[in-house]
């Protein structure tokens, strides 16, 4: 791609930015107080090609998400971390499933917005599946639909992203670390940001793929993040769950897992957890929601079933506050 055609596309795509095996259990309810905090549902890695596109193409895009649908209800934002392209690239990975250059059909854009989320993180390696061209594509069909996103796979471009919700300017911040692991671009943007966010969010995404515990870099940047004024980190990229650390009475949870991916080679791979806050004026209430994934398809696992995925969880929380975390537990921090 030309050097000006590439600038073209920038500019269009900021334009358009700135416009813009377990069994199965009971469809959970989540019931909403009288007086309604701003709720916010985050996930982890978003995968759509490959088997899960050929789910897709098959079944539908609602077979997939059918059993958990209703996580999506009542609430105001939802963000997940969206591993690969929206494009009108012919997948690579279908026929090849070792090429692990994904690229997602852009009718999966609307769908995701219909199915509830409202925006995205872009900062991860597979972002860049299918070149700086692909990158911006994806950026203006996600606009296209009605949905935001930030980050970027090097933290040098759109790094953040500021919601107003109910009154309340809520901030999104990505951050990789596998290209170059540089926090201080992040580090100057929550500090920028700070003075006119109500909350801000780091979406990091590092670690050590299929580790379990974090590692000493992410618990050093996610230390950084909080210092310079983050409250609250979600991490991504290991495909497991790792553990939930509050610091300076700030929650990090070091890896929500898989949302949706076609990892079926480990119940640890199959098993995410999405996080649904309660943004309460003086408290944040934090509820704790198993998903499994079998097949390319989402459903809640039993409890027992998630035991193993609580107990890493809570592993380096106070004892008293672990007693309360659990697949259907809820925490409260002070905000």
């Amino acid at each position: 791609m030309k050097s000006k055609e590439i600038i073209l596309a920038i500019c269009i795509a900021l334009i358009a930015i700135l416009v813009a095996g377990s069994t199965y259990a009971p469809t959970r309810n989540f019931e909403i107080k009288d007086e309604e905090p701003i709720q916010i549902l985050f996930v982890g890695d978003i995968m759509l090609d490959r088997v899960v596109r050929t789910t897709i193409d098959k079944n539908g895009f609602a077979s997939v998400f059918e059993e958990v649908k209703n996580i999506f209800e009542n609430i105001d934002m939802a963000v997940g971390n969206l591993e690969g392209t929206i494009t009108a690239n012919p997948s690579v990975s279908v026929k090849d499933h070792g090429n692990l250059h994904f690229t997602f059909d852009p009718s999966v854009a609307l769908e995701l917005k219909d199915l509830g989320f409202t925006g995205f993180s872009l900062a991860n390696n597979h972002a860049l599946d299918f070149g700086t061209e692909g990158f911006l594509t994806t950026q203006v069909n996600l606009s296209s639909a009605g949905l935001f996103s930030f980050g970027s796979p090097s933290n040098d471009i759109t790094v953040s992203k500021q919601v107003e919700v109910k009154g309340q300017n809520i901030c999104f911040v990505g951050y990789h670390a596998l290209y170059k692991e540089d926090t201080q671009p992040v580090v100057l943007e929550i500090t920028r940001l700070k003075p006119n966010c109500n909350f801000v969010v780091v979406f990091a995404h590092w670690g050590v793929e299929y580790s379990t515990t974090e590692s000493t870099d992410q618990k050093r940047e996610a230390h950084r993040f909080v210092d310079a004024g983050a409250d609250l980190v979600i991490g991504a990229h290991p495909h497991v769950i790792e553990p939930i650390e509050i610091y300076k009475d700030k929650a990090i949870f070091y890896s929500l897992g898989n949302f949706i991916f076609d990892q079926d080679f480990s119940l640890a791979t199959r098993q995410g957890l999405a996080v649904r806050l309660e943004l309460g004026p003086s408290t944040e209430t934090f509820h704790l929601i198993g998903i499994e994934m079998l097949r390319s398809k989402l459903y809640f696992p039993e409890k027992e079933a998630f035991q193993i995925r609580t107990n890493i969880l809570t592993s380096e929380l106070p004892v008293d506050l672990a007693k309360s975390v659990d697949v259907d537990g809820v925490f409260t921090l002070t905000r």
